[in-house]
């Protein structure tokens, strides 16, 4: 969880080996992914889900 100064909300930001891959965020009054990737990846699909439903419930608690 993050609280970042160009943001008016926290966001949940996803990091992997040290970076940031991407983030949740609520700016738009809805939830939104945003991917910080300069390359194509791939991400194992049940990690991804699972990663973005914790994340959701964690800002979820803190709004």
């Amino acid at each position: 969880m993050a609280s970042v100064s160009d943001r008016d909300n926290l966001i949940a930001e996803i990091w992997l080996d040290n970076k940031l891959v991407y983030e949740l965020n609520t700016e738009n009054d809805k939830l939104a992914v945003v991917f910080h990737n300069e390359k194509e990846a791939t991400y194992d699909y049940e990690n991804f889900i699972k990663t973005l439903q914790n994340a959701k419930e964690r800002l979820e608690l803190l709004l």
